[in-house]
């Protein structure tokens, strides 16, 4: 995290220091965040505090439940990714048919409630 030196902030560390994304925020909305409000970083880089990368949640349950549903989809593509590598493998026609219909299949059939 990339902090900035604000010691009358009501979220300053003992040394007077506040992290980046916060002030990023707070001038977007125009108010302090509550006590519980917890920023997002998008594209999960920590210094990359650019206003469209950031999301405010209302609390730390809100945050977890979008990294839930994120991890999700990624382990739902990264699945999808491997078994079409898996398909590839095959040489005939009729190998990749029958690894699709019958091993494949089931995890594209699969539905990820989000």
């Amino acid at each position: 995290y990339v902090l900035v030196k604000y010691r009358d902030h009501p979220f300053a560390n003992k040394n007077g220091y506040v992290r980046e994304h916060i002030l990023v925020i707070e001038k977007d909305l125009g108010r302090y965040l509550n006590r519980g409000e917890v920023i997002h970083h998008i594209n999960e880089v920590k210094d990359d505090n650019r206003i469209e990368n950031l999301m405010l949640f209302d609390n730390t349950a809100e945050h977890t439940k979008h990294h839930q549903k994120i991890y999700k989809i990624r382990r739902t593509l990264n699945t999808d990714r491997m078994a079409h590598e898996y398909a590839l493998k095959f040489s005939t026609t009729e190998e990749k048919y029958w690894v699709i219909f019958e091993k494949i299949r089931p995890i594209f059939e699969k539905r990820v409630r989000i």
